[in-house]
């Protein structure tokens, strides 16, 4: 294989930024086309920018590494409930609450990928997975005096303050959309750079041939924990 040149380097990594532009001027633009073309609400933007961060950490996992879970919606359940709890049960304010969302999230993707990652792959997993997400559903419908049940936790109000010194309204829709999309962009950075560095380029090695990687040396185990908790990122986030 020959070897890039210096400058031919820099014009490949100014090239993979194409699509990161491209999904900025998407972003701008997004509102005023649901709004003055398709005759739709910017509270509609907002939620395709959300289900597309949750989209983005599940393609990681399946889409460049091969493996098919049946249960991140589990992620975006969990970290929801978290934060919502202790917000309307212990008056939590924005930033507390969403930390600790992440944190408990990640921990149970954590736990989860030690556990099932290891034991399966392929259909088996994608059971597992299924199994888990069905188990959590249960729970979050049978335990009402936590989740509310079928009606969910209700009341949850919209910070006004998450910036010290800046006022933001995220009951204006406008103003809502502003921060999602901003939070969407750098996390599609986050993940850009992630599947276009060598831990990317294992994890597409594992999704075309698990054998072949494992012959090459790789702790194909390893780097598929690391994908799949990497993957309940931006689910929690969303």
């Amino acid at each position: 294989m020959a070897l890039l040149t210096p400058a031919q380097q820099r014009h490949n990594s100014w090239g993979g930024l194409v699509p990161l532009l491209a999904w900025a001027v998407v972003l701008v633009i997004l509102p005023w086309v649901l709004v003055h073309v398709l005759k739709s609400s910017v509270a509609l933007a907002t939620n395709m920018v959300i289900f597309g961060m949750i989209a983005l950490g599940f393609n990681l996992l399946y889409g460049h590494t091969g493996e098919l879970s049946f249960g991140h919606a589990a992620f975006v359940g969990l970290a929801g409930y978290f934060a919502a709890f202790v917000i309307i049960n212990h008056g939590w304010s924005f930033w507390p609450a969403m930390l600790l969302a992440f944190a408990g999230t990640m921990l149970l993707a954590f736990v989860l990928a030690r556990v099932v990652v290891p034991r399966s792959t392929g259909i088996y997993f994608s059971m597992i997975m299924l199994a888990v997400g069905q188990v959590l559903t249960f729970v979050g419908d049978r335990w009402n005096a936590v989740t509310g049940g079928d009606d969910g936790i209700q009341g949850v109000t919209r910070p006004t303050h998450i910036l010290p010194g800046v006022h933001l309204n995220m009951n204006n829709e406008t103003q809502f959309y502003i921060l999602c999309a901003i939070i969407a962009w750098l996390a599609t950075a986050f993940m850009w750079r992630v599947i276009h560095s060598p831990f990317g380029a294992v994890c597409h090695a594992i999704r075309e041939n698990r054998q072949r990687a494992e012959f090459l040396g790789y702790d194909v185990v390893r780097y598929k924990i690391n994908a799949f908790v990497l993957s309940a990122l931006l689910p929690a986030i969303a």
